[in-house]
């Protein structure tokens, strides 16, 4: 595809085919920059010159459900991503959990832990405590299922929590000998279809680089998401960690992030794109932070000086919130920073 017949498909309001995606990606035909300049075109078409900054921090406290454990021990993890998060066990109950940390100020939480063996994070025990939090609270609830049963997916939709945050994979690679799961990415597609059928809010998450650092078959992810046209889509990048069996593989480079981002911007024209809060830190940090503004993205989380400078480069203007950045448009301004 070259420079002209992009343009034409900007024009007349289209969007890239997957394949067409795929293939833009893997060309060079087109540069970066020129990539770049169409997906902030294709941007103003749709949305306010405005990037959406957020600040999770104590407002919005991650809970692990396992404390520790994770039967998967994933090999870009390795339960080490678990440490960061409160134990549930520091707690008499996820209630427990919840209120201490609305008495504290919160205004959201994020439910998440370890996976079983099938991928999926143990919430069945813990419907009846998100059903109080929602009843008994003012607390927004984020929430991670993994693939989560047809049956677990339909009792999770009674407890009335707001967001369910869910890792979208279509590498049968990654997801056998990264992952550690006799599954595919069918398993996948139809565990998000699912929650979508229910009337849950589902915000998808890609994971950039997790089959050796090389992006790629990230745009068999995006085929599933293809087809159930989302609102919102978070981007993460996989990041070297140290006590990791991936400790020493290289995240894919800030050219190939940048050409992805650009060309998710003219795949999904219509829908708000975040940089999550899992990616490299450092200069790189800033480097993949600006390239998402470059690209049309419309939030970015724990976001470096660097973007706050960029964007009064370039006349956009900044809000902020605490939260997370999966939040739904309609909940923003309970977490607006003024």
């Amino acid at each position: 595809m070259n420079l002209e017949l992009l343009y034409n498909t900007g024009k007349t309001g289209k969007h890239l085919s997957i394949v067409e995606a795929e293939m833009l990606f893997q060309q060079g035909e087109v540069s970066n920059q020129q990539l770049s300049d169409i997906a902030v075109k294709y941007f103003h078409k749709n949305f306010e010159n405005a990037i959406k900054l957020f600040y999770p921090g104590l407002k919005f406290s991650a809970i692990s459900l396992t404390d520790n454990f994770c039967q998967l021990k994933c090999d870009h993890c390795n339960l080490k991503y678990l440490e960061h998060m409160k134990r549930l066990s520091d707690y008499t109950s996820l209630f427990d959990f919840a209120k201490k940390m609305e008495e504290k100020g919160a205004l959201g939480i994020l439910v998440s832990g370890g996976c079983d063996l099938e991928g999926a994070v143990p919430l069945d025990m813990f419907l009846d405590d998100l059903s109080r939090i929602k009843q008994e609270t003012k607390l927004v609830v984020n929430v991670h299922t993994g693939l989560i049963k047809n049956s677990s997916i339909r009792e999770l939709a009674k407890t009335g929590v707001d967001v369910v945050s869910f890792d979208v994979t279509g590498d049968d690679e990654v997801i056998r000998s990264v992952f550690h799961l006799n599954k595919s990415s069918k398993d996948y597609r139809n565990t998000f279809h699912a929650l979508k059928k229910s009337g849950l809010n589902i915000v998808p998450h890609i994971c950039l680089g997790l089959n050796k650092g090389v992006i790629g078959n990230e745009f068999k992810a995006l085929r599933i998401l293809e087809e159930f046209n989302p609102t919102l889509i978070v981007i993460i990048i996989f990041t070297p960690t140290a006590g990791t069996p991936l400790q020493n593989i290289k995240p894919p480079s800030s050219s190939s992030i940048q050409r992805f981002l650009s060309i998710l911007r003219l795949t999904f024209p219509e829908a708000e794109l975040s940089l999550g809060c899992m990616r490299p830190r450092g200069l790189f940090k800033k480097e993949i932070e600006v390239a998402a503004l470059r690209s049309g993205f419309n939030r970015i989380t724990s976001p470096s000086s660097a973007v706050k400078h960029y964007a009064a480069e370039l006349n956009i203007k900044v809000e902020k919130f605490y939260g997370c950045c999966s939040l739904p448009g309609s909940l923003l301004s309970s977490f607006k920073i003024v």
